[in-house]
């Protein structure tokens, strides 16, 4: 598919690819904008019930017009082919933010479920049922929006089914009681789906737990969920109704509609602590550090184009002055003032290593400077409150880092030493600076008339005696690893069964904070079938095996086998960089790094 042409569509590259089949970029050549393009298996288009369900998501998703639902743009037959084009929503799936983040704080999930009702309100007053509401199909963007995606198994309310007698659609675990029980879907089980949700984003668990598909079946619908403890969770104990409410067996005890649902969120959504989510810095956004009296405070943003631009740069300029007469009247008190961006800790000088720590003196950076957070880090909010006193034992051997982590596509920052150029006897602190900027940082003294105004500038690390690190056991769980072919292999090659095939990793992989396997690393997959061009049909398979970890070791991978079929006419070809999906999966062992 890569490099051909759908009408005017220019495929470029492979998405992703599920049971049904496989979602790529490509460009409008005709309007030059970039959509998506979702293809139909072709072994499933001889399918007249996956075909139909194939036709009914372009049709349901076509009636709708929501900036929480991702827009369809045309509907394409080619031959045996079949291909819906829609938006192209560059962003992150909610299932991949929290398996790599485990939960979301509670007003920023509260504010995301609202956004995903909303989207769901305008489907269900087109009486369409999405009907597999759940982490998967809930695109969070760059900008702080929500869209709800994959009307693959949607229907018309009282509709005819798609699905045989008997047979029920969807994800177990998200799926109401009565739906498990072969009941009609409703408003209410897409309510149910979202509650089940919303549990597992603040919580990072699922409310029923099962060794077994039977077993949670029989939970599901017949045992109360389990209720989270609030004070793990942050959250208001009055809120366990809210549960209750949402995931109750009896769909008629649930909210109305999706506005109630969304009545019942506003009660304790605050606009305050959290004015807005976002998984990547907003540069085009002015951002105000605000002063920390002891309490913990969050960063303003103002739009370029709001009315109170001239205020906020007013406010900034007033802030400015202020700081510094406080500190100049307060300083012998050792009181300290921090912007919010600026973290302290007395344990620095016993562990160098800590991040993002600087001493006991105040800095105060002249110039505003661009969030440099990770793109997970709006989400789990947690600001730290500085320590008034540390001794001058305390003040010595800091050492700041910056590192951030993208949860699409796992980046990491290197580390930064920063050094000044201040005299040994007066160096006290060092603010941690982006590596792209010199800023100017003004140093306040424990004597209010001694003001040393340095320029930051970055140095390289000097070498220094290697400790020799002790081994450590580390338990590594069923991660996901994001892998891609390594060298190009095709049907016609003259290659065997078992024949090892070359694969890289695309992003590193952590078990908790620690690296398990680097980004780049080596992994292999084997050649399970093989069929070339011919008197039959053509035909490739292979399954991946095991990946290098960083201490050298392979470790076991598993995943489904991943096949295509050809003709007695045309090869099949595995071209080299082939993102590999669904991503596959560590077995469970035990390693020492």
């Amino acid at each position: 598919m890569l490099g051909r042409k759908i009408q005017n569509y220019q495929i470029e590259e492979l998405l992703g690819e599920g049971g049904m089949g496989a979602v790529y970029k490509a460009t409008d050549t005709q309007l030059e904008r970039t959509v998506a393009i979702k293809a139909l298996h072709t072994h499933l288009t001889n399918d007249p019930v996956f075909l139909e369900r194939f036709k009914n998501e372009a049709r349901l998703a076509a009636k709708l017009s929501h900036p929480t639902i991702a827009q369809i743009y045309n509907f394409i037959h080619d031959g045996d082919e079949y291909f819906i084009v829609m938006e192209y929503i560059q962003g992150t799936p909610l299932d991949v933010y929290l398996r790599q983040n485990k939960t979301i704080v509670f007003n920023s999930a509260l504010q995301i479920i609202h956004k995903v009702l909303a989207g769901l309100s305008h489907a269900h007053q087109k009486t369409i049922l999405h009907r597999d509401i759940k982490p998967g199909n809930i695109m969070l963007l760059p900008n702080g929006d929500v869209k709800l995606m994959d009307f693959g198994i949607a229907k018309i309310s009282g509709a005819t089914k798609l699905t045989g007698i008997g047979k029920i659609i969807g994800t177990m675990e998200y799926m109401s009681p009565e739906l498990l029980k072969g009941e009609e879907a409703s408003i209410q089980s897409d309510l149910y789906a979202t509650g089940i949700t919303l549990y597992e984003m603040i919580t990072g668990n699922m409310p029923f737990k099962a060794n077994s598909e039977a077993q949670l079946l029989h939970q599901i619908i017949n045992t109360k969920h389990t209720n989270p403890n609030p004070e793990i969770y942050n959250f208001d104990s009055s809120f366990l109704n809210v549960f209750d409410k949402v995931l109750h067996k009896n769909p008629s005890r649930r909210p109305a509609s999706s506005q109630e649902f969304q009545e019942i969120i506003n009660e304790y959504l605050d606009s305050e602590s959290s004015p807005s989510i976002s998984l990547i810095p907003s540069f085009d956004k002015i951002k105000i550090p605000t002063i920390n009296f002891g309490s913990l405070s969050n960063i303003l943003s103002f739009d370029n184009g709001s009315p109170f631009k001239i205020i906020a740069i007013l406010g900034i300029l007033a802030a400015t002055l202020f700081i510094g007469i406080e500190i100049y009247f307060n300083s012998k008190s050792n009181i300290n003032y921090q912007a919010s961006t600026v973290q302290t800790n007395s344990t620095s000088a016993k562990d160098p290593s800590v991040t993002n720590e600087t001493s006991s003196n105040t800095v105060v950076s002249l110039k505003s400077e661009k969030s440099n957070q990770s793109e997970s880090e709006p989400y789990n909010n947690s600001p730290k409150t500085a320590n008034n006193s540390i001794s001058e034992k305390q003040q010595k051997n800091t050492n700041t880092e910056s590192s951030t982590e993208n949860t699409s596509g796992s980046k990491l920052n290197k580390n930064k030493i920063i050094t000044t150029s201040e005299p040994q006897s007066q160096k006290k602190d060092v603010s941690s600076t982006p590596a792209s900027q010199n800023i100017p940082s003004v140093i306040y003294n424990e004597k209010p008339t001694q003001v040393v105004t340095e320029k930051v500038v970055l140095q390289e690390q000097k070498s220094s005696p290697v400790e020799e690190k002790k081994s450590k056991t580390i338990n590594v769980p069923a991660l996901d690893v994001r892998v891609r072919l390594a060298e190009t292999i095709s049907s016609e090659d003259n290659k065997k069964i078992n024949d090892l095939v070359k694969m890289e990793v695309t992003s590193s992989v952590y078990s908790n904070s620690d690296l398990i396997i680097q980004n780049g690393a080596e992994a292999f997959a084997r050649i399970t079938k093989i069929k070339p061009s011919g008197k039959s049909s053509s035909y490739l398979e292979i399954q991946i095996e095991k990946v290098k970890c960083i201490n050298g070791t392979w470790l076991n991978l598993k995943m489904i086998p991943l096949g295509k079929k050809g003709s007695s006419t045309e090869p099949i070809i595995f071209q080299k960089g082939l993102s590999i999906s669904p991503n596959p999966k560590i077995i469970p062992q035990t390693i020492k790094i």
